[in-house]
C-alpha cells in the first residue's frame, strides 16, 4: 500500500509546480539546484509549549568558486581587493544572497493563532550567531508567526532562518510538509539516495533532472521509502527492518 500511495502523481509532482519551480530558479539562479528529500512537521491539539528556536541548516561561511558564480547568477558582482580576495561587503553579500538549501512548507489548514502556526524571524538568515534560548527570547520573535495563511499555501523558508512551532491550543491537527532544495554547489555528502528509481521515472523531465542525485540505482528499494509515521523512533525502526 506504501508502494502503491508513491505512484499517485500528487505526490510526486508536488517536486515541480508552476508556482513554486519559476521562484525557485530565481533563487538559485542558472548554476541550478536539486532536490535534497522531504520531510515536514505535525502539531497535535495538546502541544502547549513552545519550540525553541532552531535552524535546518548551519552557514560554514565558505564562499567557493562556485558559490561565487551563485551569486553573479542572481546579479551580485563581487568586488576584489589587490590582493584578488574578496572585498568583505561582497562576501557578506555573498553569503546572504546564495542560500545553500530553502526550504517549501506546505500548509495543510489554514494557520490561526490557535493551531501551532510556525514562527520566522525576519533577516536571521544572515545573523552570525545562535538563536535566542526560549528565557531570552523578546516578545516580538515569539509574536512573529504565519497567522494567515491559507491551506494549500507554500512558504519558502530559507533553512538557516530561525525558526518555531508555537502552541496548538486548538482541536485541529496542524501539519506542514515540505521539499528541501540544495544548491548545485553543495557536494553530494549532503544527499541520500531515497527516491526508488521507479518513482523517477514518472516524474516531469525538470523533476527528474532536479533529483538526480537522490534517485536509487534501478530494481533497488531504498530502506524505508513509502514509510510514514508521526514518531521518528518508529520511522527508524520501519527503514532498519527494510534494509
Amino acid at each position: 500500500a506504501s508502494r502503491q500511495l508513491l505512484h499517485d502523481q500528487r505526490w510526486t509532482s508536488v517536486l515541480d509546480l508552476d508556482t513554486t519551480t519559476p521562484i525557485l530558479k530565481k533563487i538559485f539562479g542558472p548554476q541550478g539546484y536539486d532536490v535534497m528529500g522531504a520531510g515536514g512537521d505535525v502539531c497535535l491539539p495538546g502541544a502547549i509549549e513552545y519550540q525553541s528556536l532552531h535552524v535546518d541548516f548551519k552557514e560554514d561561511y565558505q564562499v567557493s568558486q562556485a558559490r561565487i558564480a551563485h551569486a553573479e547568477g542572481v546579479g551580485i558582482k563581487p568586488r576584489w581587493l589587490d590582493d584578488r580576495t574578496l572585498d568583505p561587503r561582497s562576501q557578506q553579500m555573498i553569503l546572504v544572497r546564495t542560500p545553500p538549501v530553502i526550504t517549501i512548507n506546505f500548509f495543510m489548514s489554514d494557520l490561526t493563532w490557535e493551531n501551532g502556526p510556525i514562527r520566522q524571524i525576519p533577516g536571521s538568515h544572515a545573523m552570525p550567531f545562535a538563536p535566542p534560548s526560549q528565557e531570552d527570547e523578546p516578545a516580538w520573535m515569539r509574536l512573529s508567526t504565519l497567522v494567515g495563511a491559507a491551506a494549500g499555501a507554500g512558504v519558502f523558508r530559507d533553512s538557516r532562518a530561525w525558526h518555531g512551532a508555537t502552541p496548538n491550543i486548538s482541536r485541529q491537527v496542524r501539519a506542514m510538509p515540505n521539499v528541501e532544495y540544495g544548491a548545485s554547489w553543495l557536494d553530494d555528502s549532503w544527499y541520500e539516495q531515497t527516491m526508488p528509481d521507479e518513482i523517477y521515472q514518472g516524474l516531469s523531465q525538470h523533476a527528474r533532472t532536479i533529483c538526480r542525485r537522490v534517485k536509487a540505482d534501478p530494481g533497488v528499494w531504498p530502506p524505508g521509502a513509502g514509510i510514514m509515521h508521526p514518531h521518528a523512533h518508529a520511522r527508524q525502526k520501519a527503514k532498519e527492518n527494510t534494509g
